[in-house]
């Protein structure tokens, strides 16, 4: 990237960067429009970090990592040429600012550091916080970066007379604090190492302990936090210089940790003492109004909430969105309604919604208050149970609580003395932090936690005794089935979907049959899901699930990583297995006798890999016999798939009109595989050991009528608990099976044929163009085909060219694709090999899966690999490792690793290199003595 011209300033962004291939290119991007180079130092990725930004035209330099930050961005700085420096990293974004207008800004000659606003993002946005950090500061020697952790220049710039320090137009906004995010990264361990070897060199640095504090305390460890932050406090009581920058957030951390461990009279001491040091910190008027109202005092929270109202939202401090207004106002409305002050309650919650609506609107949130809202006629009739009953709300803003709160007291639906709560939906919630409630309400209306977050809401609220949840969600045509919400089926779930002009006919729900107009807007159907979520069965364990317990190695996690580790990953053990008679330490293995029960002959994923086991167990010489109920004339085994003859099982059909673990019987099966979860009917009478392979059905994920009508989800329950062996082909799926059914699984994870699949750069493709390859069938919605169709409109639009390859099981039209499209429909799987070997990058866009072959496969022909998230992926696929991940549905990132692999042919290169080390340790022939284990298993009992 060439520098300006010299009439005006320069400037280099320099980021220092580890394994953030996940990160870096928005951050990148983002700054683009802004700086005149790029200064990248890489501090040892094993990703595609570096490729990632040297393919956006950053300067990678590789740097040495001394557990030390300002040592290494003191390292980076020496490579920037321009004359002023812009730090960023990689989870930060420039959100808001004018090019120009900053670069006249940096123009004075006596400005020598620029502070911007910085817009910390947290769950739910409506709980961001904003804060003043200087980013922006000369290129000169004398500014350097200070600490070996939590590193600024401001120190260097204040030994500097005439440098003059002034806040700068342009606002960032930093993503770390996402929870999504911070589990990700897991840096607490390396922060805590390091701020303990800062205090061993300054023991008496009060940042140092306040920094500590803050590691406990983002973990919810409040106890652990304590003694730091009194320590940092005791040091700064000690100091005679004015209060450092960070005391506002140190005090605030400090009264959390006080009033979350129920030390509520010590937090009201300390309160007041930091209100005569910090008066105008509105965010501590507020806590100190949080306070009062857990000590009984809401006259006085109600003066509280008034001076932080009158300070508003404009403050020096880091304050958290709403500070100063809408917190404000929620925090007045509930003081009124202690105090029984009703008009005053409702007038405070209508301010607000207000003060709620202007805020998001600013933020680029939309500005209508949550959709949740509309469930409110209907909550009525089945929300509380007994008006004396208390109610906790959990939800993305305390305006829902103060609407739900007010309308339900308005209209009688709650007596007056009856007690609410409102806790935030983000973050932990300690079950010493719920109070007793027999009904709550959670809310997550613009679909903010991620599925695992909202399930264990859910499950720590269950947990800590409330009997009931109600969880509300909105849904349109136009935004599609939530997936998430299988995360609710961890539970007893009721659905009720509420549709115009009527409600679905659930009896049992009791609510009223119609749906008020504003329901519809511009022609778009607007739906509320009310969830009832239940104290769950107590699950009796099976007795046959403990044969997992005497089996650990059959349901342990596959040693993926520590194959790729060491020298097993070369494929010259694999190469030897299936020669070799089955042995243990005690001497031979007699080879089993197994059943496999074939569901349907259709090419689908799910029965290749019964067809695969089918043909490895062959190879390995146990005897197989391959089962199917007759419904037509085709034989048992599908034509499509390739058996050599050494490898073909025997054929038996069986009568589809009787249940099919009886007709199992005189075989001689050491176990029989089902492979479908009707063919369990009948399986509690069975004398031969049954194993179920579960590859994950719709129900697991897909928001769908079936999966939360009453009377099919106690049917899944009751299939699920039948007394067979349960195994599934991902961790994932386990967990489902845990969480869901109380059932214990063993894993065998689904393997690919790495001497089918293997790279094969002599096959000619067509023309110059590369090759992006598609799979799945568009008559499946799970399989996001739309969402790679937008992708690749989009990339063509940019002027990237390409032809795309669809492979596809169903026939289909594909009508008015701006660039060359090849489909090839139920491809012969002798074929299949040499068509992912014409491609250069897989997209793969499905919403969920259970295991995800396809990247696989694709990994093993030395295809690299752009796909989402979707479940089942992540027991293979790593990060900027050996793929590119999205997730679901996100076109604008897919758009963006697409264009990044296609024109970075090194970056493809170490994609492909890791992918295939990945096939191989997935290779059939390793897998499947994970599946013999787990036979012989079933077939002993243990």
């Amino acid at each position: 990237m060439p520098l300006a011209s010299e009439n005006r300033p320069r400037i280099s962004l320099v980021m220092i960067v580890r394994d953030e291939a996940e990160f870096v290119a928005d951050a990148i991007r983002s700054a683009l429009p802004y700086v005149d180079e790029i200064v990248v130092g890489d501090t040892g990725s094993v990703d595609a970090t570096p490729e990632i930004a040297a393919s956006l035209g950053a300067r990678v330099v590789s740097l040495p990592w001394e557990d030390d930050f300002s040592r290494a961005r003191n390292r980076a700085l020496t490579y920037a040429r321009g004359e002023w420096i812009l730090s960023l990293d990689a989870d930060e974004r420039i959100r808001k600012g004018d090019p120009e207008v900053l670069r006249r800004t940096l123009s004075r000659d006596d400005l020598w550091g620029g502070i911007v606003r910085i817009y910390h993002r947290l769950d739910p946005p409506s709980a961001g916080a904003w804060d003043n950090v200087l980013r922006l500061f000369r290129n000169d020697p004398r500014v350097v970066f200070e600490g070996r952790i939590h590193e600024t220049v401001d120190a260097s710039l204040a030994r500097i007379p005439e440098a003059k320090v002034l806040p700068v137009p342009l606002v960032i906004e930093h993503l770390g604090y996402l929870d999504a995010v911070a589990r990700k990264k897991t840096k607490t361990n390396r922060n805590l190492r390091l701020i303990e070897l800062a205090l061993a060199e300054h023991p008496c640095d009060a940042r140092l302990y306040y920094a500590l504090g803050t590691e406990w305390f983002a973990q919810g460890r409040y106890a652990e936090a304590e003694g730091p932050f009194r320590k940092a406090l005791e040091l700064l009581e000690g100091e005679s210089k004015e209060a450092p920058p960070y005391l506002s957030d140190l005090s605030l951390k400090f009264l959390y940790t006080l009033f979350a461990q129920g030390k509520t009279e010590e937090s009201l001491d300390w309160a007041r003492r930091f209100l005569e040091r910090l008066p105008d910190f509105p965010t501590l008027w507020e806590m100190y109004a949080q306070i009062l109202l857990r000590n009984g005092k809401a006259e006085e929270a109600a003066r509280a909430a008034h001076a932080a109202l009158a300070l508003g939202p404009k403050s020096a401090y880091a304050i958290p969105e709403g500070s100063g207004g809408f917190l404000a106002y929620s925090l007045l409305a509930q003081a009124h309604a202690r105090l029984g002050n009703a008009e005053e309650a409702l007038a405070a919650s209508r301010a607000a919604r207000e003060a709620y609506a202007k805020t998001t609107e600013r933020n680029g949130v939309p500005a209508t208050l949550p959709p949740e809202i509309f469930a409110l006629p209907f909550l009525l009739n089945v929300l509380v149970q007994n008006s004396e009953s208390p109610v906790l709300f959990l939800g993305t803003s305390p305006v829902l609580y103060q609407s739900l709160s007010a309308v339900l007291r308005e209209l009688g639906a709650l007596d007056a003395s009856a007690s609410s709560f409102f806790r935030p939906l983000e973050g932990e919630t300690p079950s010493s932090d719920i109070p007793p409630a027999r009904v709550a309400v959670v809310s997550d209306g613009r679909r903010e936690l991620s599925s695992e977050d909202l399930r264990q809401k859910i499950e720590d609220l269950l947990n800590a005794g409330v009997e009931t949840v109600y969880v509300i969600e909105p849904w349109s045509e136009r935004s599609g089935p939530r997936v998430h919400l299988a995360a609710l089926a961890a539970r007893e779930t009721l659905r009720i979907d509420v549709t115009p002009p009527s409600l679905l006919p659930y009896s049992e729900t009791g609510l009223p049959a119609q749906i008020p107009p504003k329901n519809e807007s511009e022609g778009e159907r607007k739906f509320i899901h009310v969830y009832r979520v239940s104290r769950p069965p107590d699950f009796a364990p099976l007795s046959l699930d403990s044969l997992w317990d005497r089996c650990p190695e059959a349901a342990a996690a596959y040693p993926f990583e520590e194959i790729l580790t060491t020298e097993t990953r070369r494929t010259d053990d694999v190469d030897r297995l299936g020669t070799q008679e089955p042995t243990n330490k005690g001497g031979p293995l007699s080879p089993l006798s197994v059943g496999y029960v074939l569901p349907h002959h259709a090419p689908t994923g799910g029965l290749k890999v019964l067809l695969d086991h089918i043909r490895l167990l062959r190879r390995l010489g146990h005897r197989v016999i391959a089962f199917r109920p007759k419904d037509d004339r085709r034989p048992v085994l599908p034509v499509w798939y390739p058996f050599e003859d050494e490898e073909k099982p025997e054929e038996v059909y069986l009568d589809p009109q009787r249940p099919i673990p009886e007709q199992l019987e005189g075989y001689g099966l050491d176990v029989a595989v089902l492979g479908w979860l009707e063919h369990l009917v009948g399986a509690e009478n069975a004398r031969t050991p049954l194993l179920y392979l579960e590859q994950g059905h719709p129900w697991f994920f897909q928001d769908v009528p079936l999966a939360y009508d009453r009377g099919v989800r106690l049917s899944l329950l009751r299939f699920y608990r039948t007394p067979v062996f349960l195994a599934t082909v991902s961790p994932f799926l386990q967990d489902i099976l845990r969480r869901r059914y109380g059932r214990k699984s063993a894993l065998v994870p689904n393997g690919v044929d790495t001497d089918r699949f293997r790279p094969n750069e002599g096959i000619k493709r067509d023309g110059d163009l590369p090759t992006v390859l598609l799979v799945g069938s568009p008559n499946r919605p799970f399989k996001g085909t739309d969402v790679a169709l937008r992708v690749l409109d989009r990339l063509w639009r940019e002027g990237l060219r390409f032809r795309l390859l669809w492979i596809s099981p169903d026939p289909f039209r594909i009508l008015h694709a701006p660039f060359p499209v090849e489909v090839v429909v139920d491809p012969p799987q002798e074929r299949l090999p040499s068509l992912y070997q014409s491609a250069d990058v897989l997209l793969f866009p499905s919403w969920y899966e259970g295991f995800a072959l396809p990247p696989l496969e694709a990994m093993a022909s030395g295809v690299a690999v752009v796909a989402s998230e979707c479940g089942g992926i992540r027991t293979y696929a790593r990060p900027g490792k050996n793929a590119l991940l999205a997730p679901p549905g996100d076109a604008e990132t897919l758009a963006a690793y697409v264009k990044m692999l296609l024109r970075d042919a090194r970056l493809r290169s170490r994609l492909v290199q890791i992918g295939r080390e990945t096939a191989r340790a997935f290779d059939l022939r390793r897998t499947v003595h994970r599946l013999e284990t787990v036979l012989r298993c079933v077939a002993n009992r243990g």
